[in-house]
């Protein structure tokens, strides 16, 4: 006698048992590749992302400025809290204080024929670089000048830059400036003023005869 027969289900401990399993081979296989998810978008970042311009994600001198620039800071705040624990607050200075400007280079970029400076290790070598902890190891467009002036509260740090994205005329100039207990970020223009000149058209003046 042939009788209609529904097919069995699996049970729910079956099924749970589907689910470990699928989980399990997912969970090995992660840990199985779990260095290229490191390695891969490190290489990405470090070999391709680092040597797009800086002036494409933010036009022109001042955005590659601002782009550094909590870079710096950092490295510049974590030195001064150092020289505040080593002394006094009075006291305190941000790092090579009172050595002048130090320069990453001696001349703009485009001194050397194009707007970008390629990657020089050498460039960041100074031993006030290093304390700062700061350092390119990309292209970028400015020549960076720091110093340190004060101390205690009226410690402050300047960073001077100069550079232009396409040569020709007169490089950008810019001057930032960080006080040790303040938050406020300054940055303005040391730019040329234009000078002024006598118009041509001008009348000249009446003398009596």
């Amino acid at each position: 006698m042939i009788t209609d027969l529904e097919p069995s289900r699996p049970s729910r401990t079956g099924r749970l048992g589907g689910y470990l399993l699928y989980i399990g081979i997912g969970g090995l296989f992660l840990a199985l590749t779990s260095p290229l998810w490191i390695w891969v978008p490190s290489t990405i970042w470090y070999s391709y992302v680092q040597r797009i311009p800086f002036y494409i994600m933010k036009k022109g001198v001042r955005g590659e400025l601002e782009l550094v620039e909590p870079k710096l800071a950092r490295g510049t705040y974590r030195a001064y809290w150092k020289s505040v624990k080593a002394s006094t607050i009075q006291s305190a200075t941000f790092p090579c204080y009172n050595q002048g400007w130090i320069c990453s280079e001696p001349k703009v970029a485009c001194s050397y024929g194009k707007p970008r400076y390629a990657p020089k290790p050498g460039r960041w070598k100074h031993a006030c670089w290093k304390t700062l902890n700061f350092k390119l190891p990309g292209p970028h467009y400015l020549q960076y000048c720091y110093r340190s002036v004060g101390k205690g509260r009226y410690a402050r740090y300047e960073v001077r830059v100069r550079g232009q994205v396409r040569c020709g005329g007169t490089p950008t100039t810019l001057l930032l400036t960080r006080r040790a207990h303040s938050a406020v970020v300054s940055i303005k223009s040391l730019g040329r003023k234009p000078t002024s000149r006598p118009s041509l058209s001008s009348p000249k003046p009446r003398t009596n005869p």
